[in-house]
Parts: structure tokens; sequence; C-alpha cells
């Protein structure tokens, strides 16, 4: 019999916001069905879900949108927030956890939750969902969006000089010297006790600049929930690109390759800072085929995710698991994918879907094309082999018994 834990989930928010939270409060869901207890750490934005401990959930500031002498006042917060540290200790003398499961909380929750944790001696487990540890902006993209790994060595100061934050020079020194108040007063691998990273590339790219986090790391795949799931083994006759509208997204390099394909339905499901940049490039090119169809979310978007062709997913930076490609295999539907970071570790290239080069369309184009001469028989061999790799390698099973294992690890090694 499996032994009952708490465990304290901890996020800058409590909503399907992206991808980490949806891994964030999933696996919060999952350790609930389980028979563990789950206590949710987080910010009380308007949209939080509800959740018994919201009561302990610091109040938001929009940095973004504060004027200028408001930002300089408020900065500290940025770094060091006492109002989390102090309901973090309420919450935690509260309900006293056995675990905590960090995902991502700087610059909102701030470091000031690391010592808290450590005060209490309570266990810490972070999932690794994107490259703070090695970029103030945690993209690894240089302000003309071009892959940049000049601050992976902890020389934060690149950012600031090229003002990577928006091309705003305050905005980049203040993430560039969280990172050097973190690594000087609060490094994570001294309060952080395993980091499970979700995917073979971000690993070996933490580890490279990082080696001393070797020991500390272990490999875990993000997971969907195959109960709630119906694969599509036919499709409907258009492509679908769903996720975030912007530039690293690889949105433009995809309305670049469908000038190609004037006869090709695409869907574009997502919000974003590009949104108004899209709409003009597709009416400037006459793109009639291609509509924007906004956010689209739950229920909704699985249906429309489970009956197109393809999915693409053109990004130009170092995705890592991304969750739209997990989705899109577990219901059967191939995808056409760049290969970058770690999307070509969720693609067996001619047989689950294709690979092209970043950036590159003409490589796009050539896998959309590759797309199109598949005949009924063959497109249903690769939907089946979608959702069956998706079936042997994201499923909840085997994603809690690996978090689970890593959680008694360091329970054991703690005590």
């Amino acid at each position: 019999m499996v032994k009952k834990i708490k465990v304290l989930q901890i996020n800058n928010y409590h909503y399907l916001k992206g991808g980490s939270e949806t891994v964030y409060l999933k696996t919060g869901e999952l350790l609930q069905r389980k028979g563990h207890d789950v206590i949710f750490f987080s910010v009380r934005d308007k949209e939080i879900l509800d959740t018994k401990h919201s009561s302990y959930f610091i109040n938001p500031v929009d940095f973004k949108n504060l004027p200028f002498f408001k930002k300089v006042l408020m900065v500290k917060r940025f770094f060091y927030s006492k109002d989390a540290a102090n309901s973090l200790e309420k919450l935690i003398l509260d309900t006293k956890p056995d675990i905590a499961h960090l995902h991502i909380f700087y610059g909102r929750l701030s470091l000031s939750i690391l010592p808290v944790l450590k005060k209490h001696k309570i266990p810490v487990v972070m999932t690794v969902h994107e490259y703070r540890m090695l970029c103030p902006m945690y993209l690894m993209l240089d302000r003309k969006g071009k892959i940049c790994e000049k601050c992976a060595k902890g020389n934060y100061f690149h950012c600031v000089f090229k003002r990577c934050n928006r091309g705003k020079l305050l905005d980049s020194m203040g993430v560039s010297f969280e990172c050097f108040f973190r690594d000087l007063f609060f490094p994570y691998e001294k309060h952080i006790d395993k980091f499970i990273m979700v995917s073979k590339f971000i690993m070996k790219k933490h580890i490279k600049y990082k080696p001393e986090l070797e020991e500390k790391s272990v490999q875990i795949y993000n997971f969907i929930n195959f109960d709630k799931l119906t694969p599509y083994h036919s499709h409907e006759n258009y492509y679908l690109y769903f996720g975030r509208l912007s530039k690293e997204k690889g949105i433009f390099t995809l309305l670049k390759a469908w000038k190609n394909f004037p006869e090709l339905k695409l869907k574009i499901a997502g919000s974003g800072n590009e949104e108004a940049n899209l709409k003009r490039m597709i009416k400037e090119n006459n793109l009639k085929k291609i509509k924007l169809i906004g956010l689209k979310k739950d229920k909704e978007l699985e249906e429309i995710g489970r009956k197109a062709k393809f999915v693409i997913v053109p990004s130009e930076w170092y995705e890592n698991n991304p969750m739209s490609v997990i989705e899109s295999l577990a219901l059967g539907t191939p995808i056409i994918g760049a290969n970058i970071g770690g999307i070509p570790e969720l693609i067996s290239d001619g047989l689950t879907g294709f690979l092209f080069e970043s950036k590159n369309t003409s490589s796009l184009i050539r896998a959309i094309e590759k797309a199109e001469i598949l005949d009924e028989h063959k497109y249903k061999e690769f939907s089946k082999s979608a959702h069956s790799f998706a079936k042997e390698n994201f499923n909840s099973e085997i994603y809690y018994n690996k978090l689970l294992e890593v959680y008694n690890n360091v329970n054991s090694a703690k005590s």
C-alpha cells in the first residue's frame, strides 16, 4: 500500500495560463486521485481556480503596466516578496506538508519562499519547465529572436547590454539582477533537493553549463490522462496550429510556408502579442484558407485537435516537452514539428509525423508536401502510431510512479 503524503504544489499562477500551469494543476489532480493530500500555494489572480487554501495566496502586482517610478519602488518584491514568505510560513504551520513541489515561482512568489522551506526542513523538488537558471528571459533567445546562450555561464549582463526584456533597459536590468541575486543568496542547488527535467534536451543543456546539477536531476516527461481521451484515426481536411501567437513559436515561418499552399486549410487557435501582425500578413498575402479561430480550451480545443489532419509545431526556441505535441499525439493526430529543443524526442520522423529544420521555410514546405501525399491507409498508420507512442510514454501511471519515486527518495535522504 502506498503511503499517503502531503504535497505542497507551488506555482505563480493557479489557473490554466500555459503548459507549465497545466502540469502544475494536473499533477495536483493526479496526486489527489491517488489519495494524497495536495496543498496549493500561488497568487490570488481574479482567474484562480477554486481551492481551499486560496486564503493563503498573495495578492498580484502587475509589474509590466506600472509607471516607471512605481516599478522602481516595487522592484524589491520581484526579488524578494515578504508577503509570499509570510503567507507560506502560515500555510506550512497550518498544514505541515511532507514535501514541496515547485514549478515556476520567480518574480511573483519570488525567491523568498526558498529560505522558508529550508527553515522548516521541507524536502524540495522542482520541475524545470524552462531555462531561467541559464537565461534571465528563460527562452534562450536574444531580442532579435535568435538562439542565445551567452548568459548561461552566469554573466547575466549580456541580457542588459542587449536589452533582451522587450527592448527596455530597466526591465532587462531587473530580470538580470534577479538572477545575480538568486545565484549569490539563494542558489537553487543548495535549496532544491531534486530537479525534474521535462526533456532529455533540457537536462543536457542545464548539465552542460551547471554540471553540479547532474546528480540532482532526473528526467520525467509531462503526462496526459488517457481515460478522458478518444483518439480519432481519420481526419477532416485542415491543418492546425494551437498555442501562443508569438515570434518564438514560429508562426511567421508557418505563414510564409502557407503561401505555397493556397488551397490548404489552416486553423490557428490561440492568442498573443503578434495577433495583429498575423492578421495583417494574412490579409496582405490573400491567404484566404487560413482562419484565426481565437483561444480555445479544454473540450473545444480537444475536438479541434482530434479532427485535424496534422498539428504543426514550428517553434524557433528550445521547446522542452510541449503539451501541444503530447496532447495531439494522444488524440492520434500526427505532428509536423521543428527539429529543435525537445521536439525531436516526441516525433518519429516518417512514423508519427515529420520533422523539419527550425526557421527554414523550404524545409517546412517539404514536410507539408510529405503529409499531403499520404494515402488514407498510410495516414491511419501514422495516427495509430502517434496514439500508441503517446500512451507508452506519456500516460499518467508512468508519470505518477516516477514522481512518487522522486518524492520518496528525497524524503528518505532528508530523514
